[in-house]
């Protein structure tokens, strides 16, 4: 966009220059600097950019390097760019009249309007780019959720069907609760994304206990932990309490921990660290895992976007967790 909003300013400076006979010109910022010039030396410039404040649009005789000189100033005002163009006389054009006027000022429309249709253009393939992503991601989370809806519903409907036909079998409460709490946590996740998307995500401050916390997140990974033998190890170190809202925290550490579980293979370690650096705390938690691209890192805490993703996936999960 830089390179061609130069190249239309440097267009229209010379033809503004060609159109009136001027000796040149020079398009300044609405806060008076320099954006381009052409056939105009550098003192000139500054001694222009000085006078600006006093300067008519349209015709006025101004000093420059002490010889009085006849200038013309048109307004430019656009959506990308706004200042004011000034053109010098030349040798052969000691002065301007009306019809230099009129000319400038038709250029200058003409210049405004490629700018900013340009800069429309700029601004609509950016936002398309922006748009075409977040419907890729959202493509992957629609998939990724119905997985994982399909998983726990089937299972659900099959023992019903079981208790239903009366067959031997029993509905057994583990599992039923297991399942049940999947649907619950993407559902959980779900609706706590669309509350801060909504501005309506509150939060509860209150002194809490950080080694309760931790303490409360690790049993309830217990059971993922024991199911791939992973050792998990936490610390808090050098402080006991901080401010925060208690179910957020804890739900905030539950889904980094179930995150690191999740990929690191079985006889793995995990990781839990929580200290004090200077007037914040700082929550580590470290795996033994597959870890992550370099190139994936700036992106693994965008809302559905998820490194491993497709019908092809190793690992359960809808991309909400991290975001």
């Amino acid at each position: 966009m830089s390179d061609d909003r130069d190249a239309l300013a440097g267009r229209a400076l010379e033809l503004a220059t060609r159109l009136v006979g001027g000796a040149g010109a020079v398009l300044y910022d609405r806060k008076g600097a320099p954006a381009t010039v052409r056939g105009v030396g550098g003192q000139q410039v500054a001694e222009i950019a000085g006078r600006l404040g006093s300067m008519q649009r349209g015709v006025n005789q101004i000093e420059v390097g002490g010889v009085p000189k006849a200038v013309l100033a048109v307004p430019v005002a656009g959506l990308s760019t706004s200042g004011t163009l000034v053109v010098l006389a030349g040798p052969f054009t000691p002065g301007f009249g009306g019809d230099e006027m009129d000319r400038m000022q038709q250029l200058m429309s003409a210049f405004i309007t490629a700018l900013d249709r340009r800069h429309l253009i700029v601004e609509l393939e950016a936002a398309n780019r922006a748009l075409s992503e977040a419907n890729k991601h959202k493509s992957v989370f629609l998939a990724n959720m119905s997985h994982e809806l399909r998983t726990p519903l089937n299972a659900i409907i099959g023992f019903s069907e079981l208790l239903t036909d009366a067959n031997d079998g029993q509905f057994d409460d583990a599992t039923r609760k297991r399942f049940l709490g999947q649907i619950l946590t993407l559902i959980n996740d779900i609706l706590d994304l669309s509350k801060v998307e909504a501005g309506q995500m509150e939060l509860r401050l209150q002194t809490v206990s950080l080694n309760e916390a931790v303490d409360q997140v690790v049993k309830t990974v217990e059971p993922l932990v024991s199911k791939k033998n992973i050792a998990l190890r936490w610390s808090v170190d050098g402080v006991d309490q901080m401010l925060a809202d208690a179910g957020k925290l804890k739900q905030m550490l539950l889904n980094l921990v179930s995150n690191a579980i999740k990929f690191t293979p079985e006889g793995g370690t995990v990781t839990i660290a929580v200290k004090q650096v200077k007037d914040s705390v700082e929550f580590a938690v470290t795996d033994t895992g597959i870890g992550i691209a370099p190139a994936d890192q700036t992106t693994i805490f965008t809302e559905f976007h998820q490194v491993d993703h497709g019908p092809g996936r190793k690992h359960e999960g809808t991309g909400l967790g991290l975001a």
